[in-house]
């Protein structure tokens, strides 16, 4: 296990980021590039930290990821050093980050700790310098209506958690309650690029003010305010020309392996409506109390409605 440290400065984060004895690592600015190719993306976020302290620090980092997405890439740059991560069993990786901090070096320590939330611990930062975390992850997209969306978390959100849960793990439950990290110093920037066969019909942001530079299959997207607070997701709108083409993608590994991935949307228009039977399942956990059940029921009871006017 990481020492104790690292375990208490767990405990003790209340916010999304980097933090040392419970209290943030200055974060300087935060950038995501990323390229969405159909229904496919691959994104990068690079988020630089400045140790202010007067003595070196540890510290544990908080990243937010999307529940499908498949971490790829993990670079962490001090000063002229670069470290890139590689894959370790968890308890040879605990011991591998240990040995590093009682050698004096630098190390870096990456896990999942829920579908779309990993901490990564930070050892030996140097007073008043900065160091650079760089995540990169693919996941797939899906339609939002007529549009492809995607999202991209900007922030650790709180989540129910049922109070059986809470009992069985009160430390993991105590360091993922995190309310939110709004604004840095030098903002949030953002540069997409985006390709779809078929070409593009529109593009839109409905989070977040966007510039847009659009041609027929391809677009770019950027910020067009330098300073954003990360009080939001971000959410993109990418509406294809031609949505029920069926397209190819075809990747190759670092050994030569070949993958594709086949796309196939049927065009509802002309299709014959069948009978078909309808099931609705009401979620009753703790995180409907409230008015959320009764809007629920009422909702249900107009489906009723309807079913019985058709």
């Amino acid at each position: 296990m990481p020492n104790q440290a690292i375990e208490e400065i767990a405990l003790k984060d209340r916010n999304s980021g980097l933090f040392c004895d419970g209290k943030p690592v200055a974060l300087e600015g935060v950038r995501i590039e990323g390229q969405i190719s159909g229904l496919s993306s691959q994104i990068t976020v690079k988020q630089r930290y400045r140790n202010t302290e007067t003595i070196e620090i540890e510290a544990v980092y908080l990243f937010p990821l999307e529940e499908q997405a498949a971490v790829c890439g993990f670079v962490a740059r001090l000063k002229d050093r670069v470290l890139r991560g590689e894959i370790d069993e968890k308890e040879r990786a605990f011991e591998r980050y240990d040995e590093a901090i009682r050698e004096g070096n630098s190390a870096f320590l990456m896990e999942q700790v829920r579908a779309d939330i990993f901490t990564i611990s930070v050892g030996r930062i140097p007073p008043e310098e900065t160091v650079e975390i760089e995540i990169s992850y693919v996941a797939e997209l899906a339609y939002e209506g007529s549009a492809i969306r995607l999202m991209l978390p900007t922030t650790v959100s709180p989540r129910y958690i049922p109070a059986h849960q809470a009992a069985e793990s009160p430390e993991t439950i105590a360091a993922l309650d995190t309310p939110r990290q709004l604004r840095v110093p030098y903002g949030l920037s953002l540069e997409l690029m985006l390709r779809l066969n078929g070409g593009l019909r529109h593009v839109e942001s409905p989070s977040h003010p966007v510039r847009i530079t659009l041609e027929d299959d391809h677009a770019v997207v950027s910020l067009s305010q330098r300073e954003i607070a990360m009080d939001r997701d971000f959410v993109l709108l990418i509406e294809p020309r031609k949505p029920h083409q069926p397209f190819a993608q075809v990747a190759c590994t670092a050994d030569g392996q070949r993958f594709a991935m086949l796309h196939f949307r049927p065009d509802p228009e002309g299709a014959p409506i069948l009978p078909s039977e309808v099931f609705f399942v009401l979620d009753c956990s703790g995180s409907m109390s409230g008015s959320s059940i009764e809007e629920a029921r009422r909702a249900l009871a107009l489906f009723e409605l309807r079913a019985a006017l058709a």
